[in-house]
């Protein structure tokens, strides 16, 4: 049965995107290496030959990398803005001339990304910091998950997992313990 459209609007939210930035890149880098090293070690060495003290050194530093990198990583929260703020935005970057554009994508999307950054709550000049530390491929995910926020339709999603899984768990669950004796034909 469908809910009444009425609750429906009352219970709507506004669309929401997140991203998770590494900005350690330098521990990205020392990872790689000692990655490596240990491939080479384990690759060139048979086991029984293998340096285990070098190889347990490397990868208890590898592992310990992964949870330095894990507790450095940002997520910002990116929410659609309001219509009116939106459409404020698009007045306040109007086209450049001699550019096929509806808005200065020069200046539109950070000015969008920094409108409708919910988490953390950065003020400008931490924002603009965050944007110079990034690399370019980090500004165009944190731009498009904006974007995104603002654009992207919601519909229903589908997990194919969870139907897997699902429909697993039910055949399973018709199966007779092994071991148990079939129920009589009547």
């Amino acid at each position: 049965m469908s809910k009444n459209p009425r609750d429906i609007l009352k219970a709507a939210r506004p669309q929401e995107k997140t991203v998770t930035l590494s900005l350690r890149p330098d521990l990205a880098a020392e990872h790689a290496a000692a990655e490596a090293e240990l491939q080479a070690l384990t690759v060139t060495e048979l086991l029984p030959d293998l340096d285990a003290t070098r190889a347990t050194a490397l990868a208890e530093r590898i592992e310990a990398l992964q949870d330095e990198m894990a507790a450095e990583m940002l997520t910002l929260r990116f929410r659609a803005l309001p219509r009116d703020v939106y459409d404020g935005l698009l007045l306040e970057h109007p086209p450049r001339e001699g550019f096929h554009e509806l808005f200065n994508l020069g200046t539109f999307t950070y000015a969008l990304a920094r409108g409708c950054l919910v988490e953390p709550d950065f003020d400008d000049t931490e924002f603009a910091e965050l944007f110079d530390v990034m690399n370019e491929g980090q500004r165009d995910q944190v731009l498009n998950a904006a974007w995104d926020a603002n654009q992207e339709v919601t519909s229903v999603p589908f997990s194919e997992r969870a139907s897997v899984v699902t429909r697993w768990r039910e055949r399973t669950s018709k199966q007779p313990e092994p071991g148990a004796s079939p129920s009589p034909s009547s």
